[in-house]
């Protein structure tokens, strides 16, 4: 996520908190060239946090200027969040980033796969409980030695 700030800013002069539990976002900037608070609100979607992190990676990077850019020489505050799944192997894509903005259709973002087979999923993971289920039956009881 990218919150556009002037060329001017530095990294001292951003604050970014992120609460966990109510999935609370705020950047806030200190120069009086620019509004107190920047970005505020809900997250839509909660973000991964590792046990030891305090807080949501960010930086103030470059872009515009001499690096091109739609924002002509401004900088921006760069968010970077790890989105939170059940598993580690899945991918989920959010229609909107904080609560109360419109959301996307993200069926129509370019690049996303449209073959994702969920039902052929299913049905195999069905097959393959089903044959251990018979294997063991076909292997009988389990004898437990209690003494």
């Amino acid at each position: 996520m990218h919150v556009w700030v002037p060329a001017t800013t530095k990294a001292k002069d951003v604050s970014v908190s992120y609460n966990k539990e109510s999935k609370h976002l705020k950047v806030q900037a200190c120069p009086p060239s620019l509004p107190p608070v920047l970005v505020e609100g809900t997250m839509a979607n909660p973000i991964f946090l590792e046990e030891e992190e305090e807080g949501v990676e960010w930086e103030v990077v470059g872009e515009g200027g001499k690096e091109g850019g739609k924002q002509g020489g401004r900088r921006a505050v760069r968010l970077t969040f790890v989105k939170a799944t059940p598993r580690a192997d899945m991918v989920r894509w959010w229609s909107r980033v904080m609560e109360g903005e419109e959301e996307i259709d993200t069926q129509k973002i370019e690049g996303r796969s449209q073959k994702m087979n969920f039902q052929g999923a299913w049905e195999e993971a069905q097959k393959l409980f089903r044959e251990g289920v018979e294997r063991r039956r076909e292997e009988g009881p389990v004898e437990v030695d209690l003494g």
